[in-house]
C-alpha cells in the first residue's frame, strides 16, 4: 500500500510576521550563501577588508621559469603575427596570395593563442588566481595542448603552400 502523503498548504504571510521564519527552503550542500554579512539597521552590505579581492603584482611568478616562458610566447606569437601579415607581393597583401586560407587559419591560431596567453599570464601576474576558483592545473594542460594542436595544425598548411610551390617549379615568389 501507498503512504499516503499530507497535503501542506502554505499559508499568507501577515505584516508582524518575519518571511525567514514561516518560509521553508531546501539546503544546497555545495552552497552556503554569500558570505557578505548585512547591517541590521539599513539591511546593506558590510564589507570587511578581508573579502575584498586585492590586486598585486606577483614579481616571483613574473620571474619564474612558466611566467617568463608564457611571456616570450605571446612575443614571439606576436613576431609571427607580424611576419605573416606583412607577406606578400609589391602590389598585394597576404590575402592575395595562392591559398590564402591556409594564412587565415595561422592569422586566427596566432591571435587566438597570444590573446589567451596574455590574459592567462595577467590572471597570475596580477594576483587574480587567487580570487577564482577553479582547477588552474587542468585549466593549463587542456589550453595548452590545444594550442599545441593548433600551431601544428597551422604550421602544416603553411608546409603545404612550401610544397605546393616546389611542384610548381617556384623557387621563390616573385616580389
Amino acid at each position: 500500500m501507498m503512504d499516503q502523503e499530507e497535503n501542506v498548504v502554505a499559508e499568507p504571510l501577515t505584516d508582524d510576521e518575519p518571511a525567514s521564519e514561516s518560509s521553508t527552503t531546501i539546503q544546497n550542500m555545495n552552497y552556503s550563501g554569500p558570505k557578505v554579512p548585512f547591517d541590521a539597521k539599513d539591511k546593506t552590505p558590510n564589507y570587511d577588508a578581508e573579502e575584498k579581492i586585492a590586486l598585486f603584482i606577483d614579481k616571483s611568478y613574473i620571474k619564474s621559469c612558466i611566467g617568463l616562458l608564457r611571456l616570450i610566447q605571446v612575443i614571439f606569437s606576436m613576431i609571427a603575427l607580424i611576419s605573416l601579415t606583412t607577406a606578400g607581393k609589391k602590389d598585394g597583401d597576404f590575402l592575395q596570395l595562392p591559398l590564402s586560407w591556409h594564412f587565415r587559419v595561422m592569422v586566427f591560431v596566432l591571435l587566438l593563442t597570444s590573446m589567451t596567453s596574455l590574459t592567462l599570464w595577467i590572471i597570475n601576474a596580477t594576483g587574480l588566481i587567487l580570487a577564482l576558483p577553479l582547477n588552474w592545473y587542468l585549466l593549463d594542460t587542456v589550453v595548452y595542448s590545444m594550442f599545441s594542436f593548433l600551431y601544428l595544425v597551422g604550421t602544416s598548411l603553411e608546409k603545404m603552400i612550401l610544397i605546393s610551390m616546389e611542384d610548381a617549379g617556384v623557387t621563390s615568389p616573385e616580389l
